[in-house]
């Protein structure tokens, strides 16, 4: 019973993004017709008759791998389709194996040259996931033509530069649900998932990457791991999003969520500008080096807490020139009642018996809380 409510869950997430928009154009699309089951069928018949006979999809429908490595390399398949799968490891050497369109299937072989081998897979656009592809430790990959693939798993590939030819490029792969591309040290640029509605989670820890372009709005997306290259993010309805993961030393110059309000946690301190909207579903919110924060219809928040800034054990006024200026403004926080900011003390045991020195302290030019409903500071 649990199992069926979990596939109508999602059976209406997915409705929601791939029909529900386009109501007034593709609404028979929802359930198909007996003309479009007739399509689909004879497509496949024809599909899977053509590969059993070796005739192959032409290159223009293949993905490409550049592989670099002499060891034995190993990937799973799943196709949408029951075809019989081609891929040549070097050289136009075939290797064909029967996939039924509902598991998984395994191919394993080895490049004849140690690096910069071109593994070529057949019926991109008939592939629903590939998993495995780091064991070819690959320096590029054009994977475009697999423009419905689901799950892209290419991580621990220290040599791997470029996706479809502008770095890290996944523009083409529309259908993607999971991208896990961590700790792969050499790829940069902008990771371009902006044609990706349907993305849940995403891990790019470990990459040179700097930018994220993400869709306008993103229903679906659960986990985002943010590479500490990133400077800004900007993200919108992710609305099931319930884990926001900045890389060890990531600091954002700017965040703005606006209606993810399911994210309940994660470290804030490592964001200098925060634009909160309907997002953070929290009654208390803790802030560090943040230097300016706007929160709008934010409903459960009572109470905003500063956290120091600087680990001073000793006071000096001189610091407090360096300080910066930090602003707070607030839009429809009804709950949000408080202000503290944090001065624990610690007995310092010197010449003089028992002297208390102040410890931890929030030290700012100018704090600017015109713009807020706060009772209590």
């Amino acid at each position: 019973m649990v199992s069926n409510l979990l596939l109508i869950d999602e059976s209406n997430r997915m409705y929601d993004v791939k029909y529900a928009p386009y109501a007034d154009e593709y609404m028979g699309m929802a359930n198909g017709s007996a003309y479009e089951h007739l399509k689909r069928w004879l497509k496949r018949r024809i599909l899977f008759t053509d590969s059993l006979y070796d005739y192959v999809p032409s290159y223009a429908d293949s993905i490409t791998i550049r592989a670099n490595t002499t060891e034995e390399m190993t990937i799973e398949i799943e196709t949408y389709a029951p075809v019989y799968q081609h891929m040549s490891w070097y050289n136009n050497q075939m290797d064909k194996k029967k996939i039924d369109g509902r598991t998984a299937v395994t191919f394993t072989g080895t490049a004849q040259a140690s690096t910069d081998q071109e593994v070529i897979i057949y019926g991109g656009s008939n592939i629903k996931r590939i998993r495995g592809i780091s064991t070819m430790n690959p320096d590029s990959m054009i994977i475009g033509n697999a423009s419905k693939l689901v799950e892209l798993e290419c991580n621990n590939a220290p040599l791997l530069t470029d996706i479809n030819q502008n770095k890290a490029n996944l523009s083409p792969n529309k259908y993607l649900t999971k991208v896990d591309i961590s700790n792969c040290p050499q790829l940069g640029g902008t990771l371009r998932l902006n044609n990706s509605p349907l993305l849940q989670e995403v891990n790019a820890q470990g990459t040179a990457i700097t930018g994220m372009l993400l869709p306008t709005s993103i229903k679906n997306l659960q986990t985002l791991k943010v590479p500490k290259g990133v400077t800004e993010l900007t993200l919108n309805d992710a609305k099931t999003l319930t884990t926001l993961d900045l890389e060890e030393g990531c600091l954002l110059e700017t965040l703005s969520l606006s209606n993810c309000n399911k994210l309940k946690s994660f470290d804030l301190s490592k964001v200098e500008n925060i634009n909160l909207d309907n997002s953070y579903e929290a009654e208390e919110l803790r802030l560090s080096t943040n230097k300016k924060v706007s929160l709008k219809n934010m409903a459960s928040l009572e109470r905003l807490v500063y956290t120091p800034n600087n680990e001073q054990e000793d006071f000096d006024l001189a610091i407090l020139k360096e300080s910066g200026d930090y602003t707070i403004t607030t839009f429809n926080c009804p709950q949000l009642k408080e202000f503290i900011t944090t001065a624990p003390q610690r007995t310092s045991y010197g010449e003089s018996d028992d002297v208390i020195y102040p410890y931890k302290l929030f030290m700012a030019n100018k704090l600017d809380l015109s713009n807020t409903q706060l009772e209590t500071v």
